[in-house]
């Protein structure tokens, strides 16, 4: 290690509180930028300029320069997932940044001779590194390696504990990932090792442990009357067929039927594990029997831990619509109704972590008016590229219209993609489009309504005469987002190409399901505990749905109010100081 990262490792103990379980063991941004200034060979404007961007992308990534290694592989990842609209920056100022800082730490990497990637492997390391023929493996322990040469703990010394520390240590210094899955990957690799290179420390790590696996015997096992009833009602899915609550529903496709195979299966087999007899399951009616699915459940729930799986909270409702499908006696039924009911009251906070990110975005910025004003643009920029790349301005136009539908009219992605032209997108007497799906056509049998504003009617027109005649089957389809073969778009796809370039554009990634948070979020942003209001724009069935999903929005505008409350004192303080000190300086100023 020379000198400079001895300083750096001081520095970094003293500079930086967040870093606990050791230094960076390298020079640090904040150490480029000492080196930088002191550089005689250097102009005064490259220095002012190398300086001006790794002080910004710093600030971009969160971090300050004295946490970030000086070293272009350790800065990847963190710049990688850098947005310009996010950050409020121009794309060319985000470039500009991104090439001053890559020159600028290259430029100190020659200097300094710091290794590309990381501290030098020293001792056994530096011998038994290079003999690992395995790609992966050797790719995995490369950062392992380094971490223990920097620390003089030789491979002989490596323990779990070692490991461990290895782990908390890259959560706390890197950008990458240090979960369980990691570490397995590591300890596999370790052990890889051990068994395949030559002198090797014959040590054996221990892999962390796996969620409990479900148990039981193999399919092949089961009665032959269940494995047939299953078969038979899979097989019942895959033609056109109406589901327990009548909407008509398409067959399914392939893979849809192997995961409600697999669902089924592992429902059987770990109701065997919870000592239910493998001979009582001798058909598809007598898995479902409330009985042996309570205590089935009970296996499942202890699994889980302190609190359900999403998964296993939506278990009892696929139960319960496959005994109406399948015709099962009315008690059973009414039991399994009762069962699915409780565990939806253990089903806590609705909205996820990612979703949370989404709703507090658009009740504490602005930046849900800039998802609002992308449709318009992104049309215009399709209408520029229409008569050079006309399929390409077709897909932008595509993508734009969905936007604008789903900012207007928050549809679910499988009912926006199932539009067609003159049955759901109709045209009213006044020239507007109205866009209405039958209570049969949506997933709740709730019939969705909305006329279409007079700009975003415009827009469907231009989509229509202009954009739509370039799509694949849009002359032998109604469709009105037409794919090939005559299908309309693929959900999973176009809710990807919708949240990439809503990213690209706004900087934040929104999916098409999370524009209905979105609005439940502006709805109640203005207007505070209207569940109702929301429960009809949104189309779900009873205003409890609603209520559960959204009422912990109330918390963001009564912390808002809370804050207003605090400033409005802060400025009440403020003037009434400054009438005091007023006063006083008149009194002393008449004596």
């Amino acid at each position: 290690m020379n000198a400079l990262q001895t300083e750096s490792n001081t520095h970094m103990s003293q500079a930086s509180p967040m870093i606990q379980l050791s230094q960076l063991d390298e020079p640090s941004l904040a150490d480029a930028l000492r080196l930088i200034a002191a550089d005689s060979s250097l102009s005064a404007g490259r220095k002012q300029a190398w300086a001006t961007a790794i002080r910004s992308m710093a600030a971009a990534i969160g971090r300050p320069p004295e946490s970030l290694p000086c070293r272009l592989t350790g800065l990847r990842a963190a710049i990688g997932k850098l947005n310009a609209a996010a950050l409020g920056w121009q794309e060319k100022t985000l470039a500009n940044h991104k090439s001053n800082l890559k020159v600028a730490v290259h430029h100190v990497m020659a200097q300094e001779d710091i290794p590309p990637r990381g501290a030098a492997l020293a001792g056994d390391w530096a011998r038994l590194q290079p003999r690992i023929e395995h790609v992966q493996s050797r790719r995995l322990l490369s950062a392992l390696a380094r971490f223990c040469s920097v620390r003089g703990i030789a491979p002989c010394d490596v323990t779990d504990e070692t490991v461990r520390t290895f782990l908390a240590f890259r959560q706390q210094t890197s950008f990458r990932t240090s979960d369980g899955i990691y570490h397995r990957a590591v300890v596999k690799a370790w052990n890889h090792c051990a068994a395949h290179v030559p002198d090797w420390p014959q040590i054996r790590l221990a892999s962390p442990e796996r969620a409990p696996a479900s148990a039981g015997p193999d399919w092949a096992a089961f009665p032959v009357g269940l494995q047939q009833d299953i078969d038979t009602y899979l097989a019942s899915l895959s033609k056109p067929h109406r589901s327990a609550n009548g909407k008509r529903r398409r067959g399914c496709k392939p893979s849809t039927l192997n995961t409600r195979k697999i669902e089924l299966v592992a429902f059987a087999r770990t109701a065997v594990a919870s000592g239910i007899a493998i001979s009582s399951l001798a058909s598809l009616h007598a898995m479902l029997a409330p009985d042996v699915v309570t205590r089935t459940l009970e296996t499942y729930l202890t699994r889980n831990g302190t609190r359900p799986k999403i998964y296993t909270v939506e278990l009892p409702g696929k139960l319960l619509s496959i005994a109406r499908v399948t015709g099962a006696p009315p008690e059973t039924i009414d039991r399994l109704d009762e069962i699915r009911y409780q565990f939806e009251q253990e089903r806590g906070p609705t909205l996820t972590e990612k979703n949370l990110k989404v709703i507090r975005s658009v009740m504490t910025t602005d930046i849900w008016q800039r998802v609002i004003s992308l449709p318009p643009a992104l049309m215009g920029r399709a209408r520029r590229m229409l008569n050079s790349n006309p399929k390409k301005a077709a897909t932008l136009a595509t993508i734009a219209l969905q936007i604008e539908i789903l900012t207007r009219a928050p549809v679910r992605i499988s009912n926006l993609l199932a539009t067609r032209l003159d049955q759901n997108l109709t045209r009213m007497a006044n020239g507007d489009y109205r866009l209405n799906f039958p209570g049969y056509d949506v997933k709740n049998r709730v019939e969705l309504d909305f006329p279409l504003t007079a700009s975003t009617a415009a827009m469907v027109e231009d989509f229509i005469n202009n954009f739509r005649p370039h799509l694949k089957s849009s002359s032998t389809t109604d469709w009105l987002f037409p794919s090939h073969a005559g299908r309309h778009r693929s959900r999973n796809k176009t809710s990807k190409m919708i949240a990439d370039l809503v990213e690209r554009e706004t900087g934040l990634r929104v999916t098409a399901h999370q524009f209905r948070h979105a609005a439940a979020a502006l709805i109640l942003k203005s207007d505070p505990g209207n569940y109702e209001f929301a429960r009809r724009v949104l189309g779900h069935r009873n205003v409890s749905t609603t209520q559960r999903s959204y009422s912990g929005l109330e918390s963001f505008a009564a912390a808002k109010a809370f804050n207003g409350i605090l400033e409005q004192q802060i400025a009440l303080d403020k003037a009434a100081s400054r009438k005091l000190s007023q006063r006083a300086s008149r009194i002393l100023g008449a004596r």
